[in-house]
């Protein structure tokens, strides 16, 4: 694992750049210190602006924007704001095949109360699995296939449907991460997605990196042409407001939102339902940069002042991974394989493999609204219903 390196303010994890760049207080903390409320006004006026475009542009037709879905309690307050400022919405959701049947409840919930369409795409299952075994295999991820087929697809639709605005909800590298101001003019691009998505690897690359993939399948998974994009512009809402995440998702409660009762963390709502998030993909975050997604939570309650700080080198107490389901009931893999898989690319991080953690953080901290459904069942192709 690597050396994890403390912000002095919210006292986790924080990049040597930031830390001479800011003194000893990472980028996140450092943009969320100086924006005031004059900032967050004008922002929220841009925003505005953007949509009085969208509209004028999308006359004639069925959609003023596509929301990128995610499944979570985050999609309630995006498509509720959506819906407040009067746009004709499309929710756009790509199966990743890692929802648990909660993620299915909450995300056609979320499309019955507000009363908007939505698309949902299914890639073909087989090939998919090929794609995270060889994204496992070959970088330690099991997101690639899912956020270059993603961001395929959404472009697609936009395209196919002249919709004039793409909108997503939260960007991780302007709130958690620190690299952009709330005053930067964001737009998601092929260049953002490769650098921010795809960690530099272009799907060209992964495809000739030993995927064993039928023929003429290969063309589903690439990135659109460019011009796909031309005259339609496609945003992250985080940038032009005061992204409280914590409070705005606990509002999804009010439209029907069941909460998770993740392992791994306290947060109830940030990717609700899915089976491998706080799982094998959070282990595999420990595994490649150092620290959970638990010290990116701790860092956004102690930078909105509703936490101490904790320090970030013992947060290994509050762990405890089982990846055996993802292997057996996803990848179908031999016991055999896992072992091996856990012997020799997990070996540094095997001793957070185990049945409970130290101490259960989750437990210290109250909890919003307990699970109703406590037989939830992961890795659910498709469910319909609420």
């Amino acid at each position: 694992m690597k050396e994890i390196v403390k912000c002095d303010q919210c006292h986790t994890t924080a990049s040597f750049f930031n830390r001479h760049r800011y003194a000893g207080v990472c980028g996140a903390c450092f943009n969320f210190n100086k924006v005031t409320p004059a900032v967050y006004a004008q922002r929220y006026q841009d925003l505005l602006h953007i949509f009085s475009e969208a509209k004028k542009r999308s006359r004639g037709k069925q959609y003023d924007c596509i929301y990128v879905a995610r499944a979570d309690a985050e999609d309630f307050f995006c498509v509720h704001l959506l819906v407040q400022e009067g746009l004709s919405v499309l929710v756009v959701l790509t199966n990743n095949y890692f929802l648990n049947d909660l993620a299915w409840h909450n995300f056609h919930q979320l499309v019955t109360y507000f009363d908007v369409d939505s698309v949902t795409y299914n890639p073909n299952l087989h090939t998919y699995k090929e794609l995270v075994r060889t994204s496992l295999r070959r970088y330690n991820s099991i997101y690639y296939p899912f956020k270059a087929i993603l961001h395929h697809f959404v472009l697609k639709i936009a395209s196919e449907k002249a919709v004039p605005l793409v909108v997503w909800g939260q960007c991780q590298p302007l709130e958690f991460d620190g690299k952009f101001q709330k005053t930067d003019e964001l737009r998601l691009s092929e260049w953002w997605i490769l650098e921010h998505e795809l960690n530099g690897v272009t799907p060209e690359r992964f495809l000739g990196s030993g995927a064993q993939l039928e023929a003429g399948t290969a063309r589903h998974f690439t990135f659109p042409s460019v011009s796909t994009g031309v005259n339609r512009e496609v945003i992250f809402l985080s940038n032009f407001t005061r992204w409280d995440q914590a409070t705005q998702n606990s509002d999804a409660l009010d439209f029907g939102f069941e909460p998770d009762a993740p392992n791994n963390t306290f947060d109830q709502f940030e990717n609700a339902g899915s089976s491998v998030y706080y799982q094998l993909h959070d282990l595999l975050r420990v595994l490649n940069h150092g620290f959970p997604k638990l010290a990116v939570h701790l860092a956004r309650e102690i930078r909105f002042g509703r936490r101490e700080k904790l320090d970030c080198q013992d947060l290994t107490k509050f762990l405890a991974y089982d990846p055996a389901p993802f292997f057996k009931d996803f990848l179908n893999t031999t016991t055999s394989g896992y072992r091996w898989f856990l012997e020799h690319r997990l070996s540094t991080v095997q001793h957070l493999i185990r049945e409970a953690p130290e101490i259960n953080l989750a437990k210290q901290m109250a909890s919003p609204k307990p699970l109703q459904n406590k037989n939830i069942q992961d890795f659910v192709i498709f469910k319909k219903g609420i």
